[in-house]
């Protein structure tokens, strides 16, 4: 048996690729363009893999989907970016009771709904149902890398006594309102800038 040195092979791990194509698979409520918002340079171009992991994770952050998958598939002598998501759930609900000596208690609710209000779109809302009420709301239309739109609502009252030593003297009642509407536009999921008016 005469022994044969295996070959050497100089293999380096693949730092890009040219995009022919991009297909999207798993789409339901959320719509393509706004997917194909994140990757509008890729088409066409030479990519390096650390730009379009780091695109995928900034799509994840959306909160729009479950998981966010890629794979490059051969086609024809062509690269095609296949996308591969799972959309999240459109919303959810929270409820906790809350007690103290000085104010009694209160029911804390909360609501997160997504793509229910319009593509694209988020809305909060916090409320609180007891002897200081209070609401807060802020909806949001994203448009990915694009300019999206906003608006905030906040009310709530708040009562206090003043007593002198265990006497009750005077009651009073504290309310506060404010609303906005902006645009906005979020950079790599790192940083949202908003432009508009508030009204207080």
């Amino acid at each position: 048996i005469e022994f044969k040195p295996l070959r050497a092979f100089n293999a380096r791990p693949l730092d890009s690729v040219f995009v022919d194509d991009i297909s999207i698979e798993g789409t339901n409520k959320v719509p393509v363009k706004y997917i194909l918002n994140y990757f509008k340079n890729f088409k066409n171009h030479w990519m390096h893999i650390d730009r379009l992991e780091h695109t995928i994770r900034m799509l994840y952050g959306s909160r729009f989907f479950k998981h966010v998958f890629y794979e490059l598939q051969p086609e024809d002598k062509k690269t095609i970016l296949l996308i591969k998501i799972k959309e999240a759930s459109r919303g959810e609900v929270s409820a906790a009771l809350h007690y103290d000596t000085d104010y009694q208690s209160s029911l804390l609710l909360n609501l997160a709904l997504r793509n229910s209000l319009g593509y694209g779109s988020k809305f909060f809302v916090k409320a609180i149902v007891g002897p200081n009420p209070r609401i807060k709301t802020l909806y949001l239309l994203d448009r990915g890398n694009k300019i999206g739109f906003g608006t905030t609502l906040d009310m709530y009252a708040f009562h206090f006594n003043l007593y002198n030593g265990s006497i009750k003297e005077t009651a009073y009642q504290f309310i506060n309102f404010s609303a906005s509407a902006f645009v906005h536009y979020s950079l790599q999921n790192n940083y949202n800038m908003r432009f508009g008016i508030e009204l207080k």
